[in-house]
Parts: structure tokens; C-alpha cells; sequence
């Protein structure tokens, strides 16, 4: 058992992360088996675990708790299988791809887009500043549906939102247009910004993918 510095967890190196894990059930009995495993005191923490201990400092339990801690579902995004994970993983790339960076980093092509809008760079830079400022005031909303009714539909809708702002962006002209075009847009990048945070959280165990060979 090798011991690592607790005062600085490792991030997730990327040739454990690619590592073949093992099948779906087997996946689901090491995570709880995790749950049972004993500590001693010379025994660092590990990421992703915690242990419990009462108003006086004593360990109510001699067993490591896992969190977030894996349910005994196969269908529970800790448990899913590896390919399914990097699935998973590459659409929430392509969304972020797809609509944060081609949707707002539109500074290349501030010249030729002003001279289409007739906008100024003034104009263009202002836009862009109500977007990121509604983006932030539009997660204090989206969020939480995602949270309430799903994520998936959150993902769609935004990404059908930004689609056809997209479109408007070509056909607008004047700068109330381009106003209230990155309002909107703020609104439809906002998960992005959030929720695809707690997507890649669902899906990884720190436990077993911090890099720690404890």
C-alpha cells in the first residue's frame, strides 16, 4: 500500500482513466465492497471517501463511506459500464463544442460580422458582455429545472435554442436585434456553464479514478 500526501488530492490521470475496468457486475460489488473496507489510523484518506466521527472527535465506524456512494443499480451512472461512460463523456464535449465555443467566441469575425449587422466594435464588445452577464443570472434558473425535470431534456432544449439563435444572429440587423440575440443566447449557453459540471460528476467515482493506489 503506498501512501500519497493528503493535503493535495492527485487529479485523474488519463492512463488510469483509459484503463479497462472491470464488467458491469463486478463494477457494482467493488464499489460496495469499498463501503466495508476497514481503516487504521496510519491509513490516509482517500478521495471520495470520508470518515464519520461524533461532536468529541471519535469514529462512530471503522468503515470508509464513499461519496458520492454507488446504489447496488447497474443503472446507476457510477456503475455504468466503461464504454457507455465515454459515451456519455464525448456528448457532453460535443455539446460544449458545439454550442458555447462556435456560438460565443465570435471575435474572429467581429470585422465582417459588424459590416453585415451594420454594428460597431463597440456594439459587438457590449453584446457580448449582456451574454456573459445573462448567462450568469439565467444559471440561477436553469439549473434547478435540469435538476427537477431532467437533464437530457435541458440539454436538448439548449441546444435546439442556440441552433436557431444562431440563425438569427445572420439575418438581424441593428443592435437592438443584437441585444436582445445574446440575451437569449446567454439564456440557451447558460447549462453549459453548470450543468455540465454535475454531468461528468455523475459518472466518476473518486474513489477508484483519483489515482490513488492506496
Amino acid at each position: 500500500m503506498s501512501e500519497k500526501p493528503n493535503s493535495a488530492w492527485p487529479l485523474i490521470p488519463l492512463p488510469r482513466l483509459l484503463k479497462r475496468w472491470p464488467p458491469r457486475r463486478a463494477l457494482v460489488l467493488s464499489c460496495q465492497s469499498c463501503c466495508a473496507m476497514s481503516f487504521t489510523p496510519d491509513r490516509l484518506e482517500t478521495p471520495g471517501t470520508a470518515r464519520l466521527f461524533d461532536s468529541t472527535g471519535q469514529a462512530l465506524s471503522t468503515q470508509i463511506h464513499l461519496i458520492p456512494a454507488p446504489s447496488s443499480s447497474p443503472e446507476d451512472p457510477l456503475n455504468w459500464t466503461q464504454p457507455r461512460k465515454y459515451f456519455h463523456l464525448f456528448c457532453i464535449l460535443l455539446y460544449t463544442i458545439a454550442t458555447c465555443v462556435l456560438s460565443s467566441v465570435l471575435y474572429s469575425v467581429y470585422e465582417p460580422l459588424g459590416e453585415d449587422n451594420g454594428l460597431t466594435l463597440d456594439q459587438l464588445n457590449a453584446g457580448q458582455g449582456y451574454m456573459y452577464l445573462f448567462i450568469g443570472l439565467a444559471c440561477l434558473f436553469t439549473q434547478p429545472l435540469a435538476l427537477a425535470y431532467g437533464k437530457k431534456p435541458m440539454y436538448i432544449a439548449s441546444s435546439l435554442a442556440t441552433g436557431l439563435i444562431n440563425l438569427w444572429v445572420i439575418y438581424g440587423k441593428g443592435n437592438g436585434q443584437w441585444i436582445a440575440c445574446r440575451l437569449l443566447l446567454g439564456l440557451a449557453l447558460s447549462p453549459q456553464f453548470t450543468l455540465v459540471e454535475v454531468s461528468i460528476a455523475d459518472v466518476v467515482c473518486p474513489s477508484r479514478d483519483s489515482g490513488d493506489d492506496s
